[in-house]
C-alpha cells in the first residue's frame, strides 16, 4: 500500500503520492503553516523512537479525522504569492505547458489543432475532436477539478464521478505532468490555483508519513525541503566564478574554454564589463558575503590575487564560515608575476621576510644601486 501524502484544495483531493516527502511541493509552505494534534503527534514520536509496532496505543484516536492530525495548510492567496516569488508565473507556466502538449502530440496536429479520439466499447468507430493545445489544457484542468470535487462527493455517498468523453481525453493528456518525475509539480499547481478563490485553503496531509517515521513532529519539514531544493539547484546550476577585475574574468573564461572545453559550460564568470560592477579585492569579499546573505543557491568560487591583499581577504572570509557551496581561493603563485610586481607580494606566512627575487638581482655586486 505505501505511506501516502495528500494535497487537498478546500477538502478536495487534487494530488497524492507515497513513500516520499514531496520536497518541491513542501517549498510552498512554511513552518508557521504547520498544524498537528499535539497529543497524537507526541504518541507517534514515542512509538517511532522505540521502533516497535505498538499502534494500539493510538486506538483512542481512531475516530479522529486523519486529515487534521498532522500537515501544513494556508490560503490559496498566500500560496500563489509564494509561487510567483519562486518564478512560477501563471501565464508563463501556461504557455510552457501548451508548448509541451504540442510537442508530445505533434503527430496528431493538423492545421494547428490536435485531433484527438478515444475508442469506446459502445461504438466501433472513434469520434475525433479537433481542439487547440490551449483548449486541451483549459478543459483538462477544469475536468481535473470537477473530477476531484465529484470524487469527494462520491466518497460521501453520491453517484460515482463521470466526465464527458472530450473532458476525459483532455484530462488524460495532462497525465504526463503527473507521471514524469522530472516535471516540477508546482508548474501544474499554479494553474490549478490561479482560477480558485484566494480564500480557499490548500492543505498537505502528511499524517501517514509521520506515522511511518519519515520525520519527527518537531522537525522543520518545510525548511528542510527548501534546503534540499537548494542543494539540488547548487548541483545542477552553473558554478559562478567571481574575480577581482574584468580582465581576470575574461582571461580565465577563455582559458577554460581552451584547456577544458568539456567542462567550460558548467561555469559562469561574472561579467564586470556588462554589469559595470566595481572590482577589487574588497568587492569580491563584499559580493561573496552578499551572495551568502541572500541565499544564492549556486556553487560560487571567489578568486583573488595571490598578493598581500588577496591573502588578507581569505582570512576575512574564513570567519564567519561561508556556506558549504561557497569557496574562496588565491590565484596560483607564478614566478613571472612575482618578478613583474615584487612589491605587491607580502612575506609568506611563517617565513622571515626576504627581498624579492627581482630586488636581489638588482642589488647584486657590480650592478648600479637603485633606490
Amino acid at each position: 500500500m505505501g505511506d501516502n501524502w495528500t494535497l487537498l484544495l478546500d477538502g478536495r483531493q487534487i494530488r497524492f503520492g507515497k513513500n516520499e516527502t514531496p520536497a518541491k511541493l513542501m517549498t510552498v509552505f512554511r513552518e508557521e503553516d504547520k498544524y498537528q494534534h499535539l497529543e497524537w503527534a507526541r504518541r507517534v514520536d514515542e512509538v517511532n523512537a522505540r521502533g516497535e509496532a505498538t499502534w494500539d496505543e493510538l486506538d483512542e484516536f481512531e475516530g479522529f479525522n486523519h486529515r487534521e492530525l498532522f500537515g501544513y495548510r494556508t490560503t490559496v492567496q498566500t500560496i500563489m504569492t509564494r509561487l510567483k516569488l519562486m518564478g512560477f508565473d501563471p501565464d508563463r507556466c501556461r504557455q510552457e505547458m501548451i508548448k509541451d502538449l504540442e510537442g508530445f502530440n505533434e503527430d496528431d496536429i493538423e492545421d494547428g489543432l490536435l485531433v484527438l479520439s478515444r475508442p469506446t466499447r459502445e461504438r466501433k468507430q472513434a469520434v475525433y475532436h479537433r481542439v487547440s493545445a490551449a483548449e486541451v489544457l483549459d478543459m483538462g484542468i477544469a475536468a481535473y477539478l470537477k473530477r476531484a470535487e465529484a470524487f469527494e462527493n462520491w466518497k460521501r455517498g453520491d453517484d460515482r464521478p463521470k466526465l464527458a468523453e472530450l473532458q476525459e481525453i483532455c484530462v488524460s493528456k495532462l497525465d504526463f505532468f503527473f507521471d514524469d518525475l522530472a516535471v516540477d509539480p508546482r508548474l501544474f499547481l499554479v494553474l490549478i490555483l490561479s482560477s480558485q478563490d484566494p480564500k480557499e485553503v490548500l492543505q498537505l496531509d502528511m499524517s501517514e508519513l509521520l506515522m511511518a517515521g519519515y520525520f519527527d513532529s518537531s522537525e522543520a519539514v518545510s525548511t528542510e525541503a527548501l534546503q534540499q531544493l537548494r542543494d539540488e539547484t547548487a548541483s545542477s546550476g552553473p558554478i559562478i566564478v567571481i574575480t577581482e577585475g574584468k580582465y581576470d574574468s575574461r582571461v580565465l573564461g577563455r582559458a577554460l574554454r581552451i584547456v577544458r572545453p568539456d567542462i567550460a559550460g558548467y561555469f559562469a564568470f561574472w561579467n564586470l564589463e556588462e554589469t559595470k560592477a566595481a572590482g577589487g579585492t574588497d568587492r569580491v569579499v563584499a559580493n561573496l558575503r552578499s551572495f551568502a546573505a541572500a541565499g544564492v543557491m549556486n556553487r560560487v568560487i571567489a578568486l583573488v590575487d595571490n598578493d598581500a591583499a588577496g591573502q588578507a581577504a581569505l582570512k576575512t572570509l574564513a570567519s564567519p564560515a561561508l556556506p558549504k557551496n561557497y569557496i574562496a581561493r588565491n590565484l596560483p603563485d607564478l614566478d613571472y608575476a612575482r618578478l613583474s610586481n615584487p612589491r605587491a607580494f607580502g612575506p609568506k606566512p611563517g617565513r622571515r621576510q626576504r627581498p624579492s627575487l627581482l630586488r636581489r638581482v638588482l642589488l647584486r655586486p657590480g650592478l648600479p644601486h637603485r633606490p
